[in-house]
């Protein structure tokens, strides 16, 4: 898996790396981290057919906060299988605009021929004893089809 962060950057990030999550983990309660919230969206940007069997699938995946801009791993599953780490988006990914940041990260995979579902995941750490908080996108299902007719 190739995974690239694009870069969204205006002004000054605000915020620190923090120290690594596990994937899945617990929601913090809402009293505990003071109303913010994580969101995520996934969809599939684009397939390119590497030859008649296969593809380069891109995911663009975005995290939605209203609380820290703190770094967050990304996880992907690809057909329910078991989530692979698929990079971090740093602090400085994010785009403030008020209270709301948003931080945008491309992953390609590649994917044979047929359906195929993918879901991604965000982990941000806590800071200053809060839990940490995860929210994943809605699975995403599509169909890589590079076989030429005729």
């Amino acid at each position: 898996m190739r995974v690239f962060n694009k870069w969204l950057f205006r002004g000054l990030a605000v915020g620190f790396a923090c120290t690594t999550a596990l994937p899945y983990s617990a929601f913090a309660a809402p009293g505990a981290n003071k109303g913010t919230a994580l969101s995520a969206t996934s969809n599939v940007a684009e397939i390119t057919c590497s030859s008649e069997t296969e593809a380069e699938v891109d995911l663009l995946n975005t995290l939605t906060t209203t609380g820290s801009v703190d770094s967050a791993v990304v996880y992907i599953s690809i057909d329910s299988g078991e989530p692979v780490e698929a990079g971090t988006i740093s602090p400085r990914d994010f785009v403030h605009t008020g209270r709301i940041k948003t931080a945008e990260q491309l992953a390609t995979n590649t994917l044979t021929n047929g359906d195929h579902t993918i879901q991604a995941c965000f982990v941000q750490s806590g800071a200053q004893g809060r839990t940490s908080k995860t929210t994943c996108s809605d699975a995403v299902t599509f169909t890589v089809d590079c076989a030429t007719a005729g």
